[in-house]
């Protein structure tokens, strides 16, 4: 895979030619069937979401930088959802550093790309610069979701990074999401933070099984058993 970077991956730029911006509604009507991506069909496939999730071992490294190199060549590279994908698709293989090529140079980014890099370099257990780059979404004034938060907290484990992002939770208005308040429930539990757990547990008004599940595991890691057994009986 390295071989194939060093070929590729160092020169990421979209084809120089005046042609409409390609999007993926384009995508999924007009692309290249051949394996030179020259000569492009008329085929719907679906989108490079569905087709990164598609590969399988052994040869998923070797089919994404070909797919990743078609998209390229027909400037399909520019679009927030596609470049998303494929910033997916290098996180999942633990290569945050292509992730990260493919973000530089995309012209325009909303919150779907950032969202993407963000999650990637904090499941790679770089969450000092998934921070930094959120510190950067703000500064550029690209509103997150909710989800962008998800993604954020998850490599979190230390309590300065999650009382950070609970902050910018409650600034943004997501405290309540309930994926989001699940997540935080179960990274102060591990912390240790009962009471900031519980807490959040009842300012959330929409709880789940998860929430539940997530709070008794704070009390029993915690090992407070008394209240561990209430809610057992509750």
């Amino acid at each position: 895979m390295n071989k194939l970077n060093s070929s590729f991956l160092n020169h990421l730029k979209p084809p120089l030619q005046s042609a409409p911006t390609a999007t993926t509604k384009t995508f999924n009507t007009s692309f290249p069937r051949t394996p030179s991506c020259s000569k492009p069909t008329h085929l719907r496939i679906p989108t490079p979401s569905l087709i990164f999730s598609k590969l399988a071992p052994p040869y998923t490294s070797l089919y994404g930088l070909s797919f990743h190199q078609c998209i390229v060549v027909n400037g399909f590279s520019l679009d927030a959802y596609i470049a998303s994908s494929l910033i997916n698709f290098y996180a999942k293989f633990g290569h945050a550093q292509n992730a990260r090529k493919v973000f530089n140079v995309m012209p325009h980014r909303n919150f779907v790309p950032w969202t993407s890099i963000i999650g990637c370099y904090s499941c790679a257990g770089n969450v000092g610069i998934a921070f930094e780059m959120f510190s950067e979404i703000r500064r550029e004034e690209v509103q997150p979701s909710s989800v962008t938060l998800v993604s954020l907290i998850s490599g979190v484990s230390e309590l300065v990074y999650l009382q950070c992002l609970h902050g910018c939770a409650v600034l943004y208005g997501f405290e309540s999401e309930i994926t989001l308040a699940n997540s935080m429930l179960n990274v102060y539990g591990k912390c240790g933070r009962v009471e900031d757990a519980r807490d959040l547990f009842e300012y959330t008004n929409a709880r789940d099984i998860v929430s539940w599940n997530s709070l008794i595991s704070s009390y029993s890691q915690a090992e407070i058993s008394e209240k561990y057994s209430g809610f057992c009986i509750r």
